[in-house]
């Protein structure tokens, strides 16, 4: 039997990586820093390979019923022309999943369904971690100390398990800014189970339907250093197609999310000692290919495994990053590009790619997406 694994947040990442501890009955504890579980956030899409690791969990079919399946991508300018699609059909039977839009918190409380009898520590923002002799010692805001063998820190981009460990880390900014939000609205039969954009020069607009009401939106611009409103919004989006437009207008402040764009510059290493990072804490990425929940899910299921496969567990942190460090930030090196690219400033540029883009064959597409969604691990 090996010693509790400490996990720092109960995000997507630090549930899924105990659910995998839970089936594999390794005992493991969550330390989370708010002090209960709200809805909370926009909505995500499970990309083939996060469905393919939530079937293996036994999950899938809960996330089904509440989520929307999404069946393809459509990229359109701003005159409403083809710049890239792809169809998820050739995906759904190679993989036996479908890709799924769901707003994160229907996710989140799936998560804790399946975990219903791990209790979990609330109100527990990490402060630092002190090291002695073997032991981390996890020292809470709420003014709790505990001494842990094994710290997993699934804490986010922001993770302070990380500049515990690696203080010199930082984020990049990427000289982007994004509104999030979801309405109720009824999308058109071209837009539903899609995954939707409109590229302009300097901003782009997505949008899908996550369940049968409701819809979720995303919106980039170049940064924005001041402040906005609702109003500013809409101008800088009015050249966009009319359902971009309905879609801003008709979503509540309330239920707009605004912040700034940044990713996680690759690290050297993923853990040192007994302490390891997972999701976005190893490989926070941009939301440019919506892989950055997929890749936490992914590194969550790898490390869980390699916890129960290896005799000691600071081996299976070696494991775990020698499985995931390529993949995990060729991918954050390649949302980095694809953000830069859509969202061109240079008219010669996006001329050109919306003249191009439409020729590219769809095997090709498919080539280009399948190693991102394939599982090549148990």
């Amino acid at each position: 039997m090996k010693n509790t694994i400490h996990i720092i947040g109960a995000g997507i990442a630090g549930l899924t990586l105990a659910l995998v501890l839970k089936k594999k009955n390794i005992p493991f504890a969550i330390h989370e820093s708010t002090s209960d579980f709200k809805k909370v956030g926009a909505g995500i899409n499970l990309a083939h390979n996060a469905t393919q690791i939530f079937k293996r969990l036994g999950i899938y079919e809960n996330l089904e019923k509440l989520g929307n399946p999404l069946n393809g991508i459509s990229v359109r300018s701003l005159r409403h022309k083809s710049i890239s699609t792809l169809q998820y059909h050739n995906f759904n039977q190679l993989f036996g999943v479908q890709s799924i839009g769901i707003h994160r918190a229907d996710l989140h409380s799936v998560l804790l369904e399946a975990l219903q009898d791990q209790e979990i520590g609330l109100d527990r923002k990490l402060q630092t971690i002190a090291f002695e002799g073997e032991l981390a010692v996890l020292k809470f805001e709420n003014g709790e100390s505990i001494q842990a063998e094994y710290v997993v820190g699934a804490d986010g981009i922001h993770s302070k398990v990380r500049s515990s460990i690696f203080p010199e880390t930082k984020t990049r900014d990427f000289n982007q800014s994004c509104w999030r939000g979801t309405l109720k609205y009824s999308l058109k039969q071209e837009y539903k189970n899609r995954l939707n954009s409109f590229w302009g020069p300097g901003r782009r607009l997505g949008f899908f339907n996550y369940n049968d009401e409701e819809v979720y939106w995303f919106a980039t611009t170049d940064k924005i250093k001041e402040g906005w409103d609702k109003t500013g919004l809409l101008d800088k989006f009015s050249a966009f197609p009319e359902v971009a437009q309905s879609l801003l207008a008709e979503t509540n402040p309330n239920q707009m999310i605004f912040n700034q764009l940044e990713d996680l510059k690759p690290l050297k290493n993923w853990f040192k000692g007994n302490v390891c990072l997972v999701g976005d804490a190893a490989h926070g990425m941009t939301p440019n290919l919506g892989q950055g929940a997929c890749q936490a899910i992914e590194s969550a299921y790898v490390l869980g495994h390699a916890i129960a496969e290896e005799q000691d567990v600071t081996s299976a942190f070696e494991k775990f990053q020698k499985i995931r460090f390529k993949k995990a930030n060729q991918i954050v090196q390649r949302s980095w590009k694809v953000g830069k690219f859509a969202q061109t400033n240079s008219k010669i540029i996006g001329t050109a790619r919306n003249l191009t883009s439409p020729l590219i064959p769809h095997f090709l597409s498919e080539w280009q997406m399948r190693p991102i969604l394939k599982i090549d691990y148990d």
